[in-house]
């Protein structure tokens, strides 16, 4: 055992001062990081945004005439491209439905009662039919924002109810 007590163990290690600058360039390089990633999350917040507000006003352009009987002929009178937000009552019921089709301006859109019964769960306007208990057509029209999944932004101030 004695062998042991003359061997002196050389322990090395970093100091105290280097361990310190290594947190602290690592803890930089996270804040880096994450300041970069909000910095884009932000700016496409931003871009979305303005879009959407820039559509919000194009929706003083949009003009649409709407006239009613057994066919319902929805025409844009307007200088830009619509879409459809239709909203069919009958009853105590509102059922809605989007229409993507866009309504080129001077081209119209028509929408026929249909013999065929709906539920709410059913989809309005498909193929331009409307269900045979419907009493009252609200037409909305709306803008879509550029860029992919935008949602639309409806012009209710525009928007035609029709009573059948």
């Amino acid at each position: 055992m004695n062998q042991f007590k003359n061997v002196k163990i050389k322990k090395k290690g970093i100091t105290p001062l280097i361990a310190t600058l290594l947190l602290l360039l690592f803890v930089l390089i996270i804040m880096t990081v994450v300041f970069l990633w909000t910095r884009g999350v932000q700016k496409q917040v931003v871009e979305k945004n303005a879009e959407l507000s820039k559509k919000q006003v194009e929706c003083g352009a949009v003009q649409i005439e709407v006239t009613g009987g057994d066919v319902i002929n929805i025409a844009n009178k307007g200088n830009i491209k619509i879409n459809l937000i239709i909203r069919e009552l009958f009853g105590s019921n509102v059922r809605k439905s989007e229409i993507y089709d866009v309504i080129e301006p001077g081209s119209s859109y028509s929408l026929v009662k249909s013999d065929q019964e709906c539920t709410e769960n059913d989809t309005t306007g498909v193929g331009g039919r409307l269900c045979k208990q419907t009493t009252q057509v609200e037409i909305i029209p709306a803008l879509r924002p550029e860029g992919r999944g935008a949602p639309l932004v409806p012009c209710s101030g525009a928007s035609k109810t029709i009573k059948l």
